[in-house]
């Protein structure tokens, strides 16, 4: 249930729930609980409840060998580059996004 518009993530992902998925986001590998408290710098229920609104959004899953995100995580505009225009410029962000309230 990863949503559609990824600027509702921005509204949502706050605090403990963005530090996990920006962290799983760089590990790129299963990593532990305890792992994910002592990176983040949070305790065990802010992580806990962060992992549960993740998978809960369908953007983290925890297995035997440890937490990561799912591929429809990997694949959201927040964890890919960037493209250029041909001249290598940025290329400007779609107007419907800004237009929405």
């Amino acid at each position: 249930m990863v949503p559609e518009n990824p600027f509702r993530l921005i509204h949502e992902l706050k605090g403990a729930p963005l530090a996990v998925l920006i962290t799983l986001s760089l590990v790129r590998q299963p990593v532990t609980k305890e792992w994910l408290e002592r990176t983040t710098g949070y305790t065990d229920k802010p992580v806990s409840q962060a992992l549960a609104y993740l998978t809960e959004n369908g953007l983290a899953l925890g297995t035997q060998a440890g937490w990561q995100l799912t591929e429809s995580a990997r694949g959201l505009p927040l964890f890919q580059t960037p493209q250029a225009e041909p001249d290598g410029s940025p290329r400007p962000v779609r107007r419907a996004y800004h237009d929405r309230a």
